[in-house]
């Protein structure tokens, strides 16, 4: 395997591997590392505003009226969410620190697809990993509480399926293979209690698709 090739600027720039050869794609470790989030050479995508919650870093973002889109926070939004976040004793990173960043291994029993809404007056925010990705339901369940703990209100936005199970029968004695049926099943938290949401219906958009 190799590092990178002449193409990782354009590379980072569009957040995959550009390259038409499939062979070289599979060598190239720079491509393992931007299908992970890991994007070296695009430094924007590092700089906004970082949650540190038990020593791993998310990002918090405006929510837009659509629910899921989520915008960097402008200047006058983070003259008013900052303090109020660093008066709970919660630590606010405005770039990233890799040892407190974590990518999340995902399969189709336990799938990113959960964003943390937090609520501060009138305005709602999304929160999620440190490279703008969804995250896991234990995650989103963990950063939720928390900021529950803290006095916020928080609830989580689940976005499609948790899991996906797929079932297959065996071969029959004639050598063919049975039918597959997929199952899918969607976990999901009761709907708002009187002091705040726990789960809130959403569904993926084009932009998400990515995310997850």
């Amino acid at each position: 395997m190799f590092s990178v090739c002449s193409r990782y600027k354009e590379c980072s720039k569009q957040e995959f591997c550009i390259h038409p050869d499939e062979e070289i794609k599979k060598e190239c470790r720079y491509n393992l590392k931007l299908k992970k989030g890991i994007n070296f050479y695009n430094k924007s995508k590092y700089e906004g505003v970082f949650l540190v919650i038990n020593r791993r870093m998310f990002y918090i973002g405006r929510r837009s009226s659509y629910g899921s889109y989520t915008y960097d926070l402008r200047e006058d939004e983070k003259e008013t969410v900052i303090p109020k976040l660093k008066g709970k004793g919660i630590t606010i990173e405005n770039r990233t620190r890799y040892n407190l960043c974590k990518n999340h291994f995902t399969s189709d029993s336990n799938r990113a697809c959960c964003i943390v809404i937090l609520t501060i007056g009138d305005k709602k925010y999304n929160i999620k990993n440190f490279n703008t990705r969804c995250i896991i339901h234990d995650t989103a369940i963990q950063v939720r509480d928390y900021l529950r703990e803290k006095g916020f209100l928080a609830a989580v936005q689940v976005n499609g399926a948790i899991s996906v199970d797929y079932k297959s029968e065996n071969r029959d004695k004639k050598g063919k293979k049975a039918s597959k049926k997929e199952k899918v099943q969607v976990k999901q938290e009761k709907k708002f209690k009187a002091a705040g949401p726990d789960v809130l219906e959403g569904q993926i958009s084009m932009f998400e698709l990515w995310a997850i």
